[in-house]
């Protein structure tokens, strides 16, 4: 996953994130601020299930959930990209 357009985006703990190279807005909760934020600093998919899986009393089941779902919809959105998988 490509992830270079996550560095870029303006993110705060009320959960919105602002790309300031398309102008959009996105309203996220705080598993989802912190999956990006993981992601910003380098982690892979799999510390970023450990990571859920540490701090949030989820299964690795549904931290893997978590993370595939989430990751599809950074793509949808354009904000990562699909080459260079972790």
């Amino acid at each position: 996953m490509r992830i270079e357009k996550l560095h870029n985006l303006a993110i705060n703990q009320s959960g919105f994130i602002f790309d300031p190279s398309t102008g959009y807005s996105y309203n996220a909760n705080e598993t989802a601020i912190d999956i990006v934020e993981q992601f910003i600093d380098g982690k892979s998919r799999e510390e970023v299930i450990v990571y859920l899986m540490n701090n949030y009393d989820v299964t690795k089941d549904d931290a893997v959930s978590d993370v595939e779902y989430f990751v599809r919809v950074l793509e949808n959105y354009n904000l990562v990209g699909r080459a260079n998988v972790y």
